[in-house]
């Protein structure tokens, strides 16, 4: 069987309502050079009757499903949902993002266009699911597609109006990923010791394109993007980032004073992190005295 150009990767989990729709609207576009891939990390919701109906109702799509019997954690599902594809593109999608119209059509042109790219950076709106609504329309302010050729420049490429002000903090959105399946596999092999840190898909592209420097970012929205989803992750998202992804930057040689420059810059987002999480540690009628924290911290000069 001749083996798919892209494979669309969802590492699951519960959620049986957000994949039922993502898949569907997958379906809608789809191609005899692409594939649906689901890993689903033992979930205590029938997914395998989500597969067969959808296997019924769309049997023209190919869609391959595998579950664990025990849960493996999240890292370890998005390693086995990229080992289960066929294509020699991946893209990595959450269970919640949807893909737009048009979205799979234009991945497969970006990839005849451009056959060596190890990165394809999908634009995305923001969707707020507590209000039901796009309350960002682009994430990424940049006006037209563009290919970078070094991983550093692109990494830490400044975008003001974005909502990440670096261009390469992006790629943590991991439904944003479109990336080479072989040179995935191969960067994989060295970056187990980032395994349970919640991103792994982050610390491997972050190698994918150090060894491979070929970057095309996408200025239309391709993707609408899941916000206040109720996700909790097993530990501090900022601190992780600061800590351990950008002690990995700098090992496999990106600029290091770019390096150091967002490590500044990201004590911030750690330290709002943590404010959240103490208010939510907290009883309800001592949260309101947090605001008044961030405030003073910053009064104090406490703000990078």
């Amino acid at each position: 069987m001749k083996k798919p150009i892209l494979s669309i990767c969802i590492p699951n989990y519960g959620r049986p309502e957000f994949l039922k729709k993502n898949i569907d609207i997958i379906a809608k576009q789809n191609s005899p050079d692409i594939e649906i891939v689901i890993t689903d990390d033992a979930s205590p919701d029938d997914i395998k009757k989500i597969v067969r109906d959808f296997r019924k109702k769309y049997p023209q799509v190919s869609l391959r499903f595998k579950r664990h019997s025990t849960n493996q954690g999240f890292d370890k599902n998005v390693l086995s949902v990229i080992q289960f594809a066929r294509g020699q593109f991946c893209w990595l999608l959450s269970n919640d993002d949807q893909i737009l119209p048009g979205a799979v059509n234009k991945i497969l042109k970006t990839v005849r266009k451009n056959p060596d790219v190890s990165l394809i950076v999908v634009n995305f709106q923001r969707f707020d699911e507590i209000i039901k609504k796009i309350t960002a329309k682009k994430m990424i302010s940049i006006k037209k597609d563009r290919l970078f050729t070094n991983a550093s420049k692109f990494f830490f490429h400044e975008t003001k109006s974005s909502y990440f002000k670096i261009i390469g903090l992006n790629t943590l959105t991991m439904s944003i990923d479109v990336f080479c399946r072989d040179r995935w596999l191969k960067a994989s092999k060295t970056t187990a010791q980032y395994m349970g840190h919640n991103f792994i898909h982050f610390f491997i592209l972050a190698s994918v394109i150090k060894e491979d420097p070929s970057i095309y970012v996408l200025s239309t929205p391709y993707l609408r993007y899941t916000s206040n989803n109720h996700r909790v992750w097993s530990n501090p998202i900022w601190h992780d980032i600061r800590h351990y992804f950008l002690d990995h930057l700098l090992s496999i040689g990106y600029d290091k004073g770019s390096v150091l420059d967002l490590r500044k810059k990201l004590k911030k987002d750690e330290f709002n992190e943590k404010l959240f999480l103490l208010s939510q540690k907290y009883p309800k009628g001592y949260r309101f005295l947090f605001p008044y924290v961030r405030k003073i911290r910053n009064l104090l000069g406490h703000n990078v």
